[in-house]
């Protein structure tokens, strides 16, 4: 982490990588055990995180898709896990950004649904809880993205609404939240480019 803070990205591989020998050693040696895969999942994603730095994309993404394969499989074997749940979600949202940078916009759309469908679930089960509801409301402006990007702009602005209603139940709740009012912003922001797009000035006079 100081190397990566140093901009030695070439020494932080190297720490990463050596930290992720230990893991992998560890949770051939007991896969069973719930700590150590998930430490090896995020050695994964810590590598990934350093490849992509370097601009090694394509390294980057096999290091994501190793982490999603242990974090999909850990989700599974305990759908009560919250934790792996985000973790796993997480992941998801790692991969559809490569594939949005590469391009793949098809793929990526359905990596970041992946991700939308386990933080709703999240948020559904403890509305109280401020992280999950701005994670789903995030994971609709995802959404909404790649969908503005492949020109599907009726979809996104549903996307950018249904992101926009979560965030506004937020900020209403706690006015006094700056992070909750900038979402609110960024909100009202996304459906009025939408609307110019579509060609509806006067909804997106209102908007902005």
């Amino acid at each position: 982490d100081v190397q990566v803070a140093q901009g030695d990205r070439a020494a932080a591989l190297k720490s990463f990588q050596a930290m992720f020998a230990i893991h992998d050693k560890l949770a051939a040696n007991d896969p069973r055990n719930t700590q150590w895969q998930p430490a090896l999942a995020a050695s994964y994603m810590r590598i990934g995180d350093v490849q992509v730095a370097q601009g090694d994309r394509a390294a980057a993404l096999k290091s994501f898709q190793a982490s999603l394969a242990i974090r999909d499989k850990q989700a599974a074997s305990d759908p009560h896990n919250t934790q792996w749940q985000s973790d796993l979600a997480a992941s998801y949202n790692k991969i559809g950004n490569m594939q949005v940078d590469q391009g793949d916009h098809a793929v990526a759309l359905k990596n970041f649904q992946s991700t939308f469908a386990i933080v709703d679930k999240l948020a559904a089960s403890d509305p109280r809880n401020t992280q999950w509801q701005r994670d789903l409301a995030v994971s609709y402006g995802t959404i909404g993205n790649v969908q503005v990007d492949q020109g599907n702009h009726a979809a996104a602005l549903k996307s950018f609404q249904a992101m926009f209603a979560t965030v506004d139940k937020q900020a209403a709740s706690d006015p006094r939240n700056t992070q909750w009012q900038r979402d609110l912003t960024a909100g009202y922001m996304k459906i009025g480019d939408v609307q110019v797009a579509q060609g509806d000035h006067a909804a997106a006079l209102k908007s902005f």
